[in-house]
């Protein structure tokens, strides 16, 4: 598998995205649903290493490959 990902730390004022999970353009293939940082420990995340990856990202382009 290759996924090639790009993940965005944003911060707001107001909160500015929806609340709930929902649908994308695609349909109701798949379900999103916005999530704060510091409840990541409270879901299931795939991969697992997004887990500790996510709350500290690079300021900087990364290439990261992991194997398993």
């Amino acid at each position: 598998m290759h996924e090639v990902a790009f993940y965005y730390l944003l911060k707001t004022k107001k909160p500015k995205f929806r609340e709930g999970p929902f649908y994308g353009l695609e349909g109701e293939r798949l379900i999103y649903q916005w999530i704060p940082i510091e409840n990541m420990d409270k879901i299931e995340v795939r991969p697992p290493f997004l887990r500790k990856a996510l709350p500290n990202v690079p300021c900087e382009t990364s290439h990261l490959v992991v194997k398993g």
